[in-house]
């Protein structure tokens, strides 16, 4: 999955690999948006404490909740609160391990950030804002180790804005420990699932995924 996951968001990256002479480099990979320096520490979003007691579904609900609060912003100000938010909760060192792309640790950890609401931004409006409401609809993978690092996934049904049932998709929070605290590495969705089954949320279920965010 990992090598997967790479050479998608490596892709993005093409323009940027192909024509350095264009002075492509931060510019083109974050589009003029800041760079923003990330410490994984512990924060507090929407009154959930993300120290490293915290479990994977609350960060993920909060990710989740930032995500659609940065879609449905409606000046900078919140945006930009929102994508602090979600800044917050990146993977940012495990990311950086597994860089292997010419960017820089903090340029690769930006990237997979701002990819993060277009991923999932049509689904939006059904990431509920209320914690027991959505902590209730997520799934938790059992926990698994990757070179040395803890991983699980977070599972949503998310319905399609056009109210189809057969368009309804399971959304996918990929996760890792980083510095003692669960944090996300990217977001995506499993492929041909309509809804959480228990193969679905088995961690060995790795092909055949879309994903966008890197590892």
């Amino acid at each position: 999955m990992q090598r997967l996951l790479h050479n998608d968001l490596t892709k993005s990256l093409v323009l940027c690999l192909i024509v350095p002479w264009l002075g492509c480099r931060q510019d083109a990979v974050l589009g003029n948006r800041p760079m923003k320096a990330v410490t994984v520490r512990s924060v507090t979003h929407y009154g959930v404490a993300l120290d490293q007691n915290a479990a994977p579904n609350d960060v993920a609900y909060v990710a989740l909740r930032a995500i659609r609060d940065d879609f449905l912003a409606k000046t900078p100000a919140e945006r930009d609160v929102a994508l602090d938010t979600q800044f917050d909760l990146v993977a940012a060192n495990v990311l950086g391990q597994r860089n292997r792309s010419p960017l820089t640790r903090d340029e690769w950890v930006n990237q997979v950030v701002y990819l993060w609401t277009p991923t999932i931004s049509h689904y939006v409006r059904d990431i509920e804002t209320d914690l027991d409401g959505l902590k209730s609809r997520l799934v938790v993978s059992k926990v698994r180790e990757a070179n040395g690092t803890k991983e699980c996934n977070v599972f949503l049904e998310v319905a399609d804005p056009s109210g189809d049932p057969n368009a309804r998709v399971v959304l996918a929070v990929y996760m890792a420990q980083d510095s003692g605290h669960w944090r996300v590495l990217h977001f995506g969705f499993v492929q041909n699932r309509r809804s959480i089954s228990t193969r679905a949320v088995t961690p060995t279920e790795k092909e055949g995924q879309t994903r966008a965010g890197g590892a």
